[in-house]
């Protein structure tokens, strides 16, 4: 993406934070934890329910048609027996641009909206969810341009409906600002309030009381606001996390299982990394894991630890997650009277790679051994075929060892015309299994796939974990 600019890790994290008045004494004082979401819909206490999942979605129409709409269309068919959806990042594309939100977002899911169906085009930054719809940020959702590119754009409009040449809805006139755009469409946008609508604006919306302090309250239908980027709520006693791995996807020279193991203060670190985050994530694991009345807990970001996608395969930032991602188990499981008593996690939910893939890791010798991981990537943007090598393996002193199998691979496959393009969704049903046992997750794929100038749908057989 040379015309793409990534901001650095450092102003990712300044302008989120200065967005939601991270840690404002006004909000400090009302005990609130701006990381914590409770949903209002009257059912989080039941142990059996459905979710669904998505990634890489805000691609808008390709050559051959609309896979995001067609998409869209089959998952609206699950929404009435789902309690949410978990979107897994990468919502607007190319750059996550106000000017690309219509189009390739608002649009497309207009049967997940209030006032979706209306002729009258809605605002991005007033967007109300009939249902639950949950994202964390992906790399696209934070690009920016380069200052010339916008300008010449707007300059060769004339000249290009003069030669009748069409304009794609992937191209943008902006950027998205350093995650802008989505902050405004998704979280709770603090920074534009006074202090007297500040603190009036706590008083209604920040109600629910959590043990970590006064949660946001998600009202389906009213008010859909996300505390911040990356967040954690409760439902139906399983713990879920969300995390923004844009904000440590790039390696480090440090040691930071030592760093996270021992405790150090994440201000005297280096700030090419999101450190407050990945401490964040060490220390709600452990209480979730000290906590009797959890029963599971899933983890949700954008890159993938582990993937066999062709063009993500060797890809530096899935690799400096997956490190980064193993100092916060390794660091989980030192605080823990017996780590393999249960899972650190039950489930990690990718995108990122345009793809649906079931791996598994063996012994790791960290803390992300013996995990499921599910990448659900394929939902709208250009799929991409699978690596010929389906094993995973890392050096081990001298030797290769697997880490990590794929289970099961649906994207791209065969070549010409006869390419067969299968987008998918996930619909996940948590069952509640034996008193005091772990809760069993049914993973259902979905597909809708474009083959031979013709649009199928079908369920892949479901995954019993």
């Amino acid at each position: 993406m040379g015309f793409l600019l990534d901001p650095a890790i450092s102003k990712k994290v300044q302008k989120m934070r200065s967005r939601v008045r991270w840690g404002a004494k006004a909000i400090a004082a009302q005990g609130i934890d701006q990381t914590r979401l409770e949903i209002a819909d009257g059912l989080t206490s039941t142990s059996a329910f459905s979710f669904l999942v998505m990634g890489d979605s805000g691609f808008g129409p390709q050559p051959f048609g609309h896979p995001q709409r067609e998409l869209a269309e089959y998952l609206a068919t699950q929404m009435a027996d789902c309690r949410f959806l978990l979107h897994t990042g990468d919502v607007v594309y190319q750059m996550g641009s106000p000017d690309q939100y219509p189009a390739n977002f608002i649009e497309p899911y207009r049967e997940w909206l209030v006032d979706g169906d209306r002729d009258k085009p809605l605002d991005y930054r007033r967007l109300i969810f009939r249902k639950p719809f949950l994202t964390v940020p992906g790399n696209h959702d934070y690009y920016n341009l380069p200052f010339p590119y916008g300008h010449l754009i707007a300059l060769l409009q004339p000249l290009r409906r003069y030669l009748k040449i069409p304009v794609t809805r992937n191209i943008s006139l902006c950027g998205s600002a350093t995650g802008d755009t989505y902050a405004r469409a998704f979280m709770d946008y603090l920074k534009d309030l006074s202090p007297g609508r500040l603190t009036q604006h706590l008083d209604q919306h920040y109600t629910t009381e959590a043990e970590t302090g006064r949660a946001l309250t998600y009202e389906p239908g009213k008010f859909t606001r996300l505390p911040n980027r990356y967040y954690q709520f409760r439902y139906g006693g399983i713990d879920f996390l969300g995390l923004d791995s844009s904000t440590f996807n790039r390696p480090v020279e440090i040691d930071g299982a030592k760093v996270l193991a021992a405790d150090q203060p994440w201000r005297d670190l280096p700030p090419n990394l999101d450190w407050e985050q990945l401490f964040w994530l060490r220390d709600r694991l452990i209480a979730s894991h000290q906590n009797p009345e959890v029963r599971g807990r899933i983890l949700y970001l954008h890159h993938p630890p582990y993937i066999t996608e062709a063009s993500k395969f060797h890809e530096t930032a899935c690799l400096s997650v997956r490190r980064h991602l193993r100092w916060v188990l390794d660091a989980v499981a030192t605080r823990l009277p017996d780590p393999d008593a249960s899972p650190l996690l039950d489930l990690v939910l990718s995108g990122h790679a345009h793809c649906f893939e079931y791996l598994r890791t063996v012994e790791t010798g960290h803390g992300d051994r013996h995990l499921n991981w599910l990448v659900c990537g394929g939902s709208g943007a250009r799929l991409r075929a699978q690596h010929a090598e389906t094993s995973i393996c890392e050096t081990n002193g001298v030797d290769q060892q697997v880490i990590a199998k794929s289970q099961l691979f649906i994207g791209r496959h065969s070549h010409g015309a006869d390419t067969h393009w299968p987008y998918t969704f996930v619909r996940i049903d948590v069952q509640p299994g034996k008193v005091g046992d772990r809760p069993q997750w049914i993973v259902r794929p979905f597909i809708a796939e474009w083959h031979h100038e013709t649009w199928t749908r079908s369920e892949f057989t479901p995954i019993v974990l």
